[in-house]
């Protein structure tokens, strides 16, 4: 009998070894799509991003400093509450995106390709622009939000130096 013993440890030490390797896989995998793109917002633009807006697709260009082009969309569910926050659709702009917002875009689904892709033609979308606090990040860093109420998402773009 002892000797069967013996030979069960080398198993179950390596299956609590692939336990614990896939668990710590999974919690990342599920920290990434569903925490880390609201904090990363929140961290970076100073905003809060509110309960009720579900991730359903993010992209971010590797870079070792955090700097390039990210795209988050999120989904707002009904009655989120939006209403004071940087996703308030009553106070973003309806105005037509600048030369350099589509500029941003273009740039963003080219790199990223997205299934859920915005359509800049489109009329009825509205926009929100963060200003960076810093003075050095004011004139190089900027983060788009666009809400195409057609599609009911908000396309969170953002460029970082």
């Amino acid at each position: 009998m002892r000797s069967t013993s013996r030979h069960n440890r080398p198993t179950a030490i390596v299956l609590t070894v692939l336990v614990l390797v896939l668990g710590l896989v999974g919690f990342k995998i599920w920290a990434d799509s569903y925490f880390f793109p609201k904090t990363s917002l929140e961290a970076n633009w100073s905003i809060t991003v509110p309960r009720g807006l579900t991730v359903v697709e993010k992209h971010s260009e590797g870079s070792f400093h955090g700097d390039g082009y990210r795209l988050t969309v999120f989904k707002p569910s009904k009655g989120a509450p939006l209403e004071g926050s940087f996703f308030d659709i009553d106070q973003m702009s309806s105005a037509d995106l600048t030369p350099a917002e589509l500029e941003l875009v273009a740039a963003a689904n080219i790199l990223f390709q997205p299934e859920d892709y915005l359509n800049t033609q489109q009329s009825g979308l509205k926009k929100r622009v963060a200003i960076p606090s810093d003075e050095k990040a004011r004139y190089s860093n900027t983060l788009l939000c666009v809400f195409d109420g057609e599609a009911n998402r908000f396309y969170a773009y953002e460029w970082l130096i």
